[in-house]
């Protein structure tokens, strides 16, 4: 991650670049992860792969032995409703799936 023209390897987040979003960790784009992650500078939930923000995914992902639903690749904590999944009805609470 460059900030001021300069190498930052404190920095962690995301980044945006060319219109997409980026998991940035220690400075380094972080590649080879996928799944669910936590951005620390606001606690929001995002759905990456290989280090990228799916900003077109909506479904639900599994986390921590629990599955949870995300819109747009944020995980949707505001949603409470029912989703359909694979032909499959489910409730989700607070974008928790429950049951």
């Amino acid at each position: 991650y460059l900030s001021g023209g300069r190498l930052d390897t404190s920095y962690n987040g995301l980044v945006s670049y060319d219109g997409q979003q980026f998991i940035v960790a220690l400075g380094r784009l972080l590649t080879e992860y996928s799944g669910l992650v936590q951005n620390p500078n606001d606690g929001v939930w995002y759905f990456v792969a290989a280090g990228r923000v799916l900003q077109e995914y909506t479904g639900l992902q599994q986390y921590d032995g629990a599955w949870f639903y995300v819109i747009n690749g944020e995980l949707a904590e505001d949603f409470t409703g029912d989703v359909q999944y694979d032909g499959v009805w489910f409730h989700v609470d607070h974008g928790m799936l429950e049951g």
